[in-house]
């Protein structure tokens, strides 16, 4: 019998599916128990994806111009420039190839292509130039990446695959273009393992999709390529983990200022949007017992959070706020959070993308949960949506529509709430979930998935228009 986490046997998945029996497993798995299991579909479909960000490619490629003024490295950036061009028609979340029914997206397409031989050609021609010259490490670094992405549009243009397939994403704020390939399925790496092992336990407090009318894990048996031979037990979840906990939500009053914007996202609702949210966190920080994580849906909104909420506080909070970005990580950050609970500087954590699954915040130098005041109060302006941009999601939206998105929104939501309550016997916690379409009477039936999961919760307050205006004055 085997517990193994899920990284390791995603990749020994990718051996037994190509026949190669070397492996990494360091036995015969007679019995396989995988943790934190709604993370193996996941890990397996991100180990099989590439990816390519074209403001990235631009990056590397203005960094190499510190070193060189090679001819090579003009048309790279100018093809890049032209390959953004080609791509900006399409919306985010279009899947690649289009349909040749799509007639303007599949030219537009076949134009891409175009482009991508012309920047492999030239990528090519820059590597050779760079070779040549002293370059430090942040350059070389560059060079990989250019590399890396060369290696990707190869793949692409070989077309020989005929199970990848391609997403385009756009970033919510500025409309940055990346592109993702991958595989449209996983199942036959997960297929693969099942075949050979007798028996796997599927281990995780998210596995089960809640509506009102019980649970069920045929969603994820489905995603694992397990269900011909499900069988689901009863999940645990005990009284503690809803009882303990107060949770927020805002009144129909308030919930139009609370309404993350979506499609078209202009500068102007954000900032309406999130300087209501600066309030409420300006408002719980004051008298939070402990250490504050904020759980964002991205790098740019939390940029533009931290901002309104300095605004209103001035130099109060500056000291106390952690802001992630991609060059930090979630694991300084973490660090630093414990660092400066220990200072008793109760810390604000503006966190995003793995913060939601992978951090533990609670205190376990301190015997009683009661005296754990690591981690008091969490914030969560907007539910996840959006988050999973596999090339395996995207099929599944294909397939399904706008269920699968709930599907796996309301399993991130989850999994986020769950930073806050670790243990029995923890005090002093408040839950902020903030987001107005969970409460507005117009989504009833549209987000009932996701309002399950607040409607568990026993300790219940709301934030109504006389209250926000007070937390709005600083009063």
């Amino acid at each position: 019998m085997l517990f193994t986490t899920t990284a390791l046997l995603a990749l020994d998945n990718i051996l037994l599916g190509q026949g190669d029996r070397s492996g990494l497993l360091p036995c015969d798995v007679l019995a396989l128990f995988v943790d934190e299991a709604h993370e193996l579909e996941p890990t397996q479909a991100d180990l099989a994806a590439h990816g390519l960000s074209l403001s990235t490619m631009t990056a590397d490629v203005n960094q190499l111009a510190k070193i060189s003024v090679s001819p090579s490295l003009k048309d790279l950036k100018q093809q890049i420039r032209q390959l953004r061009e080609v791509l900006s028609p399409f919306a985010d979340q279009d899947r690649l190839p289009p349909s040749v029914a799509e007639r303007e997206k599949h030219a537009g397409w076949l134009a891409a292509l175009g482009v991508m031989k012309l920047i492999v050609h030239s990528i090519e021609l820059v590597g050779r130039s760079v070779k040549r010259l002293k370059a430090n490490e942040r350059q070389n670094h560059s060079m990989r990446s250019l590399r890396a992405c060369q290696a990707v549009m190869k793949r692409v243009l070989t077309g020989n695959e005929s199970s990848l397939r391609g997403v385009v994403l756009h970033s919510p704020v500025k409309g940055y273009i990346s592109l993702t390939f991958g595989p449209a399925s996983v199942n036959r790496h997960l297929i693969a393992r099942w075949a050979v092992t007798p028996a796997a336990m599927f281990l995780s407090g998210s596995l089960f999709h809640m509506t009102s009318a019980g649970v069920s894990a045929r969603f994820a048996a489905a995603s694992l390529g397990a269900l011909d031979r499900m069988s689901q037990t009863r999940p645990l979840h005990p009284q503690w983990l809803t009882s303990s906990p107060v949770l927020l939500q805002p009144a129909a009053s308030t919930m139009h200022r609370f309404m993350p914007p979506s499609g078209d996202v202009t500068t102007t609702a954000l900032e309406f949007w999130l300087e209501n949210v600066a309030a409420v966190i300006r408002h719980a920080a004051k008298d939070a017992a402990g250490g504050m994580l904020v759980l964002m849906t991205g790098y740019e909104r939390l940029s533009i959070l931290e901002r309104k909420i300095l605004e209103g506080a001035g130099r109060a909070l500056l000291d106390r706020v952690i802001d992630q970005s991609p060059f930090t990580g979630v694991g300084y950050c973490a660090n630093e959070f414990r660092r400066m609970a220990k200072a008793g500087e109760r810390p604000i954590w503006l966190a995003t993308g793995p913060a939601w699954v992978g951090v533990d915040l609670s205190d376990r130098n301190v015997e009683l949960a009661e005296d754990d005041r690591l981690l008091t109060d969490l914030v969560i302006p907007a539910v996840p949506f959006g988050l999973n941009r596999s090339t395996t999601h995207s099929d599944r939206l294909r397939r399904m529509g706008f269920v699968a998105e709930i599907m796996t929104t309301q399993q991130r939501l989850r999994q986020g709430i769950g930073r806050l309550v670790r243990r029995e016997g923890l005090q002093h916690r408040r839950i902020w979930l903030l987001d107005g379409r969970l409460v507005n009477p117009a989504t009833v039936q549209r987000f009932a998935d996701l309002r399950v999961v607040a409607q568990q919760y026993l300790n219940q307050k709301r934030i109504d228009d006389v209250t926000l205006a007070k937390w709005v004055r600083g009063v």
